[in-house]
């Protein structure tokens, strides 16, 4: 039997490690965890995608939107923004359908905070997640997405 000597604390996940300094497999975080917490951070940020698409659909305006949403405190700083450019995004691409909107916005935050890497501008690949939406069609939801997320890799 091996003797851990060791528990070092990486993130929200610790790592036991044992007097030959091997990982035990066990150790390691569970993917299926993993990825519903990267849902659940995420939510927020999606969720409001979603919100702000319905309204425009229903055809408010901007301004008539911007009415309707919170404003931000230094707590919620980064959703604030997020919050912002899905306004902007979605008012400047009206093309845009929520569901493509939103398979964006789900994957910019699971590479935002899942894999550390930096936002990317709608503005920057908006041409190609419409042609993904012409191409698949909405009631194709898994190859849209895998589209879409094919793009932002």
């Amino acid at each position: 039997m091996k003797n851990y000597i060791a528990v070092i604390p990486l993130g929200i996940f610790s790592f036991c490690f044992t007097a030959n300094a091997e990982i035990p497999n066990w150790s390691f975080p569970d993917p299926k965890e993993y990825a519903l917490h990267l849902v659940e951070l995420c939510k927020p940020e999606s969720t409001s995608a979603i919100f702000i698409a319905m309204l425009r659909d229903k055809g408010l305006t901007k301004e008539q939107v911007t009415a309707h949403l919170p404003q931000g405190t230094l707590n919620h700083l980064r959703l604030t923004q997020v919050v912002q450019e899905n306004l902007n995004d979605l008012f400047e691409y009206p093309n845009v359908a929520a569901l493509s909107y939103y398979a964006f916005r789900a994957q910019s935050c699971a590479n935002e905070k899942g894999e550390g890497k930096a936002a990317i501008h709608f503005s920057s690949i908006a041409n190609d997640v419409i042609t993904c939406q012409n191409t698949y069609s909405i009631e194709n939801r898994p190859a849209l997405a895998a589209c879409i997320r094919t793009l932002m890799k």
